[in-house]
């Protein structure tokens, strides 16, 4: 098959370390000749991964500019017009056959350039982006006008579950369309985790205890305090619990790590070692908020990172992760008393009757393929 020309990937995150838009790229360079991203140079304390693909990080001025309760949308206003105006500008450069926009802030400077010259457009959204936990109504209000003003010119769409792509094609109408979930890239990796790590790490025994484990950020809407409430107060003293990754609230599980003897913080991992380093545990919890109707719909990575490993997990009763952990019979929805069920309703057994087969269609060999198929099709 011959190549096509040449593909640009553009998000206003740092591209380093996204994994999504990482693996799109390491696809892309199997059905494009001239593969590269564009992504913005900030540190949210996540970890960078290896990876051989041509990125560019902008370091853009204007972050330069003080952050202040009064000034932040100020100073957010003119981040995004020196990013609008760089982008442009290396569209203008480059001029791709293909331009694959990772959420709203990168769909309108394409947009803009697909005005004045030819391109195709795949928009690829990671979330709801209109109505999304932490948005205030100006921002919510401009991505809707955004993505509705738009949609005529987008050739394809990509999202993360079939909630939030029903949603877009029930709003703005109907459009080609693939779902890629956040299936964790499963390869080879030089770190192998073996059962003594967790007790060496923590200078404690977990032989005989029930591990339960919270991987991601550790921020806000992610249940993470009705977690910690329940391992402080849970009578079952073999259930312990490890938080991995970083964010907001890292502090505040250090702190109850030192009081409580069934609470661990783990270090943020690369992403490549997750599936390695999840087998050490039992149970995975993945227990989203619904503040926000992308909440709702959502589908966290965490939980294909569970299913990697082949772990139980406890999820909430929202209708993606309901569908998931059913249709895969890999674990229990709750709906809202964490340490009630604990207690009451579930006990631990080692041996759970996964389909496979079922997860085998959600994992990453599965959706590369998509991604290929949708790719050449462009």
């Amino acid at each position: 098959m011959k190549k096509q020309n040449k593909i640009l990937h553009i998000s206003n995150t740092n591209i380093n370390w996204d994994y999504r838009i990482l693996r799109a790229l390491e696809v892309s360079s199997l059905v494009f000749d001239d593969v590269s991203g564009i992504g913005i140079d900030f540190d949210e304390g996540a970890l960078h991964a290896e990876h051989t693909c041509n990125i560019i990080s902008l370091k853009l001025l204007t972050m330069k500019i003080k952050r202040t309760y009064f000034f932040k949308y100020i100073r957010a206003a003119f981040i995004y017009f020196e990013f609008l105006i760089r982008v442009m500008c290396i569209l203008i450069k480059n001029k791709p056959c293909v331009v694959h926009c990772h959420d709203t802030p990168a769909l309108i400077p394409v947009i803009m350039y697909k005005l004045f010259f030819p391109t195709k457009i795949i928009y690829d959204a990671h979330e709801l982006m209109s109505n999304k936990g932490g948005s205030n109504i100006i921002i919510s209000k401009f991505f809707f006008l955004s993505e509705k003003l738009s949609w005529n010119k987008v050739d394809h769409f990509i999202t993360v579950g079939e909630k939030i792509r029903d949603w877009y094609v029930s709003a703005f109408g109907n459009k080609n369309n693939t779902i890629i979930y956040n299936s964790p890239l499963l390869k080879p990796v030089d770190t192998i985790y073996n059962q003594s790590y967790l007790n060496d790490k923590f200078d404690h025994n977990f032989d005989n205890c029930v591990k339960f484990v919270f991987v991601g950020q550790l921020i806000q809407g992610r249940s993470i305090e009705k977690i910690l409430n329940t391992f402080k107060n849970i009578t079952k003293k073999n259930y312990v619990v490890f938080f991995v990754g970083y964010g907001e609230l890292s502090s505040h599980i250090e702190e109850c790590s030192k009081k409580y003897s069934n609470i661990f913080l783990h270090e943020a991992l690369p992403h490549e070692n997750l599936p390695s380093f999840l087998k050490l545990f039992d149970v995975g919890l993945s227990l989203i908020e619904p503040i926000s109707l992308s909440d709702e719909y959502s589908l966290p990575n965490k939980l294909f990172e569970y299913l990697s490993a082949e772990l139980f997990i406890i999820g909430s009763n929202l209708p993606e992760i309901k569908k998931l952990i059913v249709e895969c019979n890999c674990g229990y929805i709750i709906n809202d008393n964490l340490q009630n069920f604990l207690e009451t309703d579930f006990t631990f057994i080692g041996n759970h009757s996964f389909d496979k087969i079922k997860i085998n269609n959600y994992l990453w060999a599965n959706q590369k393929q998509k991604l290929i198929d949708m790719y050449k099709a462009i």
